[in-house]
């Protein structure tokens, strides 16, 4: 059991330093969220945000 515990101890200590996660910006977010669909009646297709 001892070598079980060691191996337990040594696990604990090779842990990687908490690192934070990276910032994700909402303006390429909100591009995804945009859905181009036609108009209504006889105009041009233009696209519009769906989601905001």
């Amino acid at each position: 059991m001892e070598k079980e515990e060691r191996t337990n101890e040594l696990q604990v200590h090779e842990r990687k330093p908490y690192e934070k996660p990276m910032i994700i910006y909402r303006q390429p977010l909100e591009a995804k969220a945009a859905v181009c669909s036609p108009s209504p009646g006889k105009s041009d297709a233009t696209c519009t945000v769906a989601f905001s």
